[in-house]
């Protein structure tokens, strides 16, 4: 039981390890947040081709839902990078 405490632990410290990397090697805001918006941007229109497949009308109005969502926060994304520069 004991080792596979450990295991967790060493786990966690490989986790803070590779954020504490992260954070050195950080893009800038206006860079992030431009990334950002076209990882929502493709995940909207993933949601969309996903939708086109779906039988049942209300998984297919969720997943469309969903996508505008994805829309909207890329939307916000985009307007926040342009108002940094």
């Amino acid at each position: 039981m004991r080792l596979d405490c450990m295991g967790i632990v060493t786990r966690l410290d490989e986790i803070r390890r590779a954020k504490g990397a992260a954070q050195r090697v950080k893009m800038s805001d206006t860079e992030d947040r431009v990334v950002r918006a076209h990882r929502y941007r493709r995940r909207a229109q993933e949601l969309r081709s996903i939708s086109e497949e779906v039988m049942l009308k209300e998984t297919s109005l969720t997943l469309l839902s969903l996508a505008e969502s994805y829309d909207q926060m890329a939307s916000v994304m985009e307007k926040m990078s342009c108002d940094k520069n």
